[in-house]
């Protein structure tokens, strides 16, 4: 079997208890994880934040005294501070000095997994932000159901899911998966809940939903989730409210749980592409995405892609440079080679040329695989004949 098939068939493998089901339930009775103060301390208690002296909740309270928590709060703490150091003060940085301004107010992310801090970090003035994963979209825990045993397990099964990406800057999905259905947190919800709390953001709302066959969403209600066992599980997608106290403007981010191969997307997730052909222009951040989008089984997605993508800040996985150079403007940053010993076959003569003509500096951080001899590199792919003049920098 080679590469690409091998790829696929894990996809079906773990995504075949993910087919959208239709549902007819009212959006008044829906379930909807309570909002405010508690989904916040709820954030604040995964991401080793809770100070137990304003905690309300009374068994976090108690939890977050003991010797087990302490440890996890050590141990988050140096996660976050290396990862916030090492990529998104940089990435910061960045993109403050080179992201041209945009007028797309939607962020779409494929091959994503629950990554929020790459992308509020390069988009965060963005109103809605699309993250499509394989992973599940799970539960936020319910503590206070679940024994101190297995509320210090699931956090420190929290902390192992995070460890690879402070190092790597991007998700190892099939370890994500296997993590998550091992887990005593089911889901990525969990672990959006912990970003939110590191990047100071304010949830509001965690729903659970799926999305019909014509791309509308459905909302889950209690009743839905506790006669299905596939639901009950976690397998569905999420609709989350936030906001970011900065500006205080309401956010929706949907982490949909979906195969973007064409087959999953005509037979496995028909509603995916209804749903996003509703948004008629937007960003869109990639990286470290199993070089995909070059093979024609994800050709759905990525001329979709090319389509209407006004700005793409992607890496070698991306689409390829002879894929879109007719319609995109592009600038490349770091240092390209080859792409690491896992796909040596997808390197790009195009993207060489490109960095001997343009010499740009050497990055500071990781964004995707980088290359086979441990070089970072980054572009931004800008659609010709943009109509945004609100920038007079030069592109």
């Amino acid at each position: 079997m080679n590469k690409v098939a091998l790829i696929i068939t894990i996809f079906f493998l773990s995504l075949a208890c993910l087919k959208v089901e239709n549902s007819h339930n009212s959006k008044n009775d829906i379930y909807e994880v309570p909002s405010s103060k508690y989904l916040i301390e709820k954030g604040n208690f995964l991401s080793g934040k809770l100070d137990p002296s304003t905690a309300q909740n009374e068994k976090l309270k108690r939890i977050s005294k003991t010797k087990e928590y302490k440890q996890f709060q050590t141990n988050i703490s140096k996660y976050w501070s290396f990862f916030d150091k090492k990529v998104i003060e940089p990435l910061k940085k960045w993109k403050t000095l080179n992201l041209p301004a945009v007028t797309a107010t939607t962020v779409f992310y494929p091959f994503s997994g629950p990554d929020l801090p790459n992308v509020f970090t390069l988009f965060p003035d963005a109103d809605t932000y699309i993250l499509i994963g394989l992973e599940a979209g799970g539960f936020i825990p319910n503590f206070d159901s679940m024994s101190k045993t297995n509320v210090i397990n699931g956090l420190n099964d929290l902390h192992q899911s995070l460890d690879s990406i402070s190092r790597l800057n991007y998700f190892q999905t099939l370890h994500m998966i296997r993590n998550i259905s091992a887990s005593e947190f089911k889901g990525v919800a969990a672990v959006l809940l912990a970003y939110m709390s590191f990047l100071n953001l304010e949830p509001v709302a965690f729903r659970y939903i799926t999305i019909r066959n014509n791309g509308t969403i459905s909302y889950l209600n209690e009743l839905e989730i506790q006669e299905s066992d596939r639901l009950n599980k976690g397998y569905f997608s999420l609709e989350v409210l936030f906001k970011d106290p900065s500006t205080k403007n309401l956010k929706t981010l949907y982490f949909l749980s979906a195969n973007l191969a064409n087959n999953g997307l005509q037979n496995v997730n028909p509603g995916i592409m209804p749903f996003l052909e509703k948004y008629k222009k937007f960003v869109s951040p990639i990286k470290a995405a199993s070089y995909l989008l070059h093979y024609e089984n994800f050709a759905t997605i990525r001329n979709f892609l090319i389509k209407r993508a006004e700005l793409i800040v992607m890496d070698d996985t991306g689409p390829q440079i002879n894929d879109i150079k007719e319609d995109f403007d592009i600038k490349v940053f770091g240092k390209y080679t080859r792409p690491i010993r896992l796909w040596p076959e997808r390197y790009q003569p195009e993207l060489t040329k490109l960095h001997e003509l343009q010499k740009p500096k050497k990055i500071n951080f990781r964004y995707g695989y980088g290359t086979y001899d441990g070089n970072h590199h980054i572009m931004i792919a800008r659609r010709k004949h943009s109509t945004d003049h609100s920038s007079t920098e030069p592109f």
